[in-house]
């Protein structure tokens, strides 16, 4: 029977009028009540009929000695706990909008967006359940609440476990059927620990964005023979990004011991290579974000300080874990997609404010660098997170806070952010590549002329997207123009990058948008057949430069790392010759001079040997994690055989769609997080098209003109409107 309709606190003398039921499981129902001054909380009510044995009182008085200990914005707020003749009342908070399972039986599936604002949510709360030696032993869409802002709550702590001592292992065989890790099922002499939240939290990441289950069937008995086989798929008909099927694959590793811990986690493509909105519509309730909400919560978003290339994210059963072992889990600081009521707990993910490469024994040349980012999370105010444009600080204190905002307002901003490492004109080129759309990614849900007018803008009231061959035929006209230019035009441009190239660069923060631009405005006809071969350019990169600085691989082989402090280690491809590059001041002339260092692995000057180390550390993370862009190149030879003056990354800017990468050997190199690269050789004469499925093209300009291809043509558009 149902409780009755007036609930009496006797110890406390409270009273709470129930009111309708919210939902039940196998051992307890769940109902909405009130208080007198109106307060409306969640009572799971228990009957103690079903408490007759001491196994299941022990279990109860567990639950409640574990909950109302938590505190986390993650967790469900536990309130306090009473009972009366028939009944034992834990009194909870009360999440309006029920669980995701009421989410999905209206949604069916969620798009990686959505998915990336809660499983960012989830796995802080699962990190601090962790933290504080709990298991929670069932979690799952049922378990996951969601409050009246939509944030998410992680409740039911009937199963969970508290570890008391390292190395200690459960044995119970305990959880729901499609989320329970093999281990729990087929181990029990080994027993099982936190790796079992690891693996439910990749059932919940594949159910969210497929709408079931992966080891869904309709008998328990088969769904453990798939769950034992690790036996699932995903669909054809379901367009995911590799980040995603990445991180789920990594998630659902048979062995618990090659599943990734939490706090490597934070790192995983999946976060860092896309924005976290900060908020969620309460329509996504009941219909997927349209791409006026997908631009207005990216315009509002914070920006995704760092990550790795999209095109290059770890797949298959690539392991997450963070480059360098001794790093620090991401604090709330470093991420986005927290909300601000999460701020104060800021300690559960909180990593050391150190400055950048003090390991190394070097600090960014920006004052910001050593301030952290402290002073935006001690404000009640909305945090301002900024992106990397380049090398330089992303810590906004201060009036750059405020600046920060007013950019975000003025809809100026790169993803919600405000660039601090840059002035003049060049700020203000980011600002308007920021300001120009591109097709979302593969896995949103828009039809192909619905993206081409994202690209373009929005389409008019009542119109129709347009069609493809007019967006090649304005694609076209806008590269020949680019293409042909001005004399005038060019000849600036080329000497604005020579003063460039005078200029001192010992700064990581001041980058120069016309060295960007030179090479490519000189070209003088679209006529001019360019080499049939693209050169070498960038196939693998991860961003670590809130901490140490950029990695990357290149085509040939070698791997380079530009510090935070403007210096750079490149590694030939033979893996033993390598150059340390830096900006040295001449005496007579105050110009900084590029000073090339040559050795080799083992022999080096001792003050290299942490970058030698942090060298090695990128280098092998992304050896066994990354997707290559391409396949190597076989028309390198000459390139890959090379032992000095070696190809290098000399700047990168983020944009709103991508991340432009200038070489050495005068590429520039365009990645869109749709997952292509446009590179652009030979003055632009020469152009390399990278697909989403890293098939790779090289062919002069002229000739992508001419066969027309929208899709090339509108990013090869988008590169002439950012640069």
């Amino acid at each position: 029977p149902p409780p009755p309709e007036v609930l009496h606190d006797r110890k406390q003398k409270q009273t709470y009028a129930r009111l309708g039921l919210l939902g039940e499981g196998g051992f307890a129902r769940c109902y909405e009540i009130v208080n007198p001054a109106g307060k409306h909380m969640a009572a799971k009510v228990i009957s103690k009929a079903s408490l007759k044995t001491q196994k299941a009182r022990s279990k109860l008085v567990a639950e409640v000695r574990i909950h109302q200990g938590l505190n986390h914005p993650g967790v469900v707020r536990y309130h306090h706990a009473f009972e009366d003749d028939a009944n034992v009342y834990i009194v909870l908070e009360l999440c309006t909008n029920r669980t995701f399972v009421d989410l999905l039986k209206k949604r069916k599936r969620l798009n990686e967006l959505e998915v990336r604002f809660w499983m960012w949510q989830l796995l802080a709360g699962v990190k601090y359940l962790h933290d504080n030696h709990i298991i929670h032993r069932d979690l799952k869409l049922g378990n996951l609440f969601l409050t009246e802002d939509l944030s998410m709550r992680i409740g039911d702590f009937g199963l969970a476990a508290s570890i008391k001592h390292d190395g200690e292992r459960k044995k119970t065989i305990c959880g729901t059927p499609n989320y329970i890790a093999p281990e729990v099922l087929f181990d029990t002499q080994n027993g099982h620990s936190y790796e079992v939240d690891i693996w439910s939290l990749g059932v919940i990441m594949y159910t969210m964005l497929i709408g079931r289950p992966p080891f869904q069937t309709k008998i328990v008995k088969a769904i453990y023979k798939k769950i034992k086989e690790n036996s699932y798929e995903f669909p054809p008909q379901i367009t995911l990004s590799p980040e995603a099927r990445g991180m789920i694959t990594s998630l659902l590793h048979s062995k618990p011991e090659c599943r990734p811990n939490i706090a490597s986690l934070f790192r995983h493509p999946f976060f860092t290579n896309e924005p976290i909105p900060k908020t969620m519509p309460l329509a996504v309730l009941s219909r997927p974000i349209t791409i006026h909400q997908r631009e207005q919560l990216m315009g509002r978003s914070h920006a995704s300080g760092g990550g790795v290339d999209a095109a290059a994210a770890a797949g298959g059963d690539a392991d997450p874990t963070p480059p360098l072992s001794a790093a620090p889990p991401l604090s709330g600081s470093d991420r986005p997609g927290l909300p601000e009521m999460w701020i104060k707990h800021r300690a559960e993910l909180a990593a050391p404010t150190h400055p950048p490469l003090a390991a190394v024994g070097k600090t960014a040349s920006s004052p910001a660098a050593s301030r952290g980012l402290e002073a935006d999370l001690a404000s009640a105010a909305k945090p301002v997170l900024l992106s990397r444009a380049t090398t330089g600080s992303v810590a906004a204190t201060g009036s750059t806070a405020a600046a920060a905002a007013a950019a975000r307002r003025d809809g100026s901003s790169d993803k919600g952010s405000f660039d601090t490492g840059s002035s003049g004109s060049g700020h203000s080129q980011r600002q308007d590549a920021a300001r120009r759309g591109f097709p979302p990614g593969p896995h949103d849900a828009v039809t192909d002329e619905a993206a081409a007018a994202a690209l373009k803008g929005s389409v008019p009231a009542g119109g129709s997207a347009p069609s493809a061959a007019s967006l090649a035929s304005s694609a076209m006209d806008r590269i020949r123009n680019f293409v042909h230019g001005h004399t005038g035009a060019a000849s600036t441009a080329s000497a604005a990058a020579a003063a460039a190239a005078a200029a001192p660069t010992t700064a990581p923060s001041a980058i120069s948008t016309a060295a960007l631009v030179a090479p490519v405005t000189t070209i003088n006809a679209v006529e001019a057949a360019g080499p049939d071969t693209p050169g070498n350019f960038i196939t693998k990169w991860i961003d670590y430069s809130n901490k140490y600085g950029l990695g990357y691989q290149l085509r040939n082989g070698s791997t380079g790392v530009y510090f935070n402090d403007s210096t750079t280690i490149t590694l030939a491809a033979n893996n033993h010759n390598f150059e340390y590059l830096f900006y040295e001041t001449q005496p007579s002339s105050q110009r900084a001079v590029l000073v090339r260092q040559s050795h080799t692995l083992t022999h080096f000057p001792p003050e290299l040997q942490k970058k030698v180390t942090l060298l090695k550390h990128f280098q092998s993370y992304m050896y066994e994690n990354l997707y290559r862009a391409c396949d190597p190149a076989d028309d390198a030879s000459e390139s890959s055989a090379a032992t000095t003056r070696l190809d290098f990354l000399t700047k990168y800017l983020r944009t709103k769609q991508g991340v432009i990468f200038r070489l050495s050997n005068q590429v520039l190199q365009l990645n869109l997080f749709d997952h292509t690269k446009v590179v652009l050789g030979d003055g632009a004469r020469c152009v390399t098209y990278v697909d989403k499925n890293r098939t790779l093209r090289t062919q002069p300009l002229i000739a992508f003109l001419e066969e027309g291809d929208p899709a090339v043509l509108e990013r090869l558009a988008y590169a002439r409107d950012v640069i």
